[in-house]
């Protein structure tokens, strides 16, 4: 049986894109220092970001601001 974890694109406080599972962020519009260790790419290792999925014309992902509980 295989077990399915969604991945999602979330900033960090200097402003770069990480790629990390849904599961091991507490916001997931968010990612800590110590959540990056689960997270399995970064923004530095894109050419351009029209190569991200996205609605935008020039490749940008748009976050929506959320509350977090803590």
């Amino acid at each position: 049986m295989f077990e399915t974890n969604s991945l999602v694109w979330a900033r960090d406080d200097s402003g770069h894109r990480h790629l990390c599972p849904m599961s091991a962020l507490k916001d997931m519009n968010h990612v800590r220092e110590s959540e990056k260790g689960n997270c399995v790419s970064d923004d530095f290792s894109l050419d351009s970001w029209k190569t991200v999925p996205s609605n935008d014309p020039e490749g940008r992902i748009k976050f929506f601001q959320s509350a977090s509980p803590n």
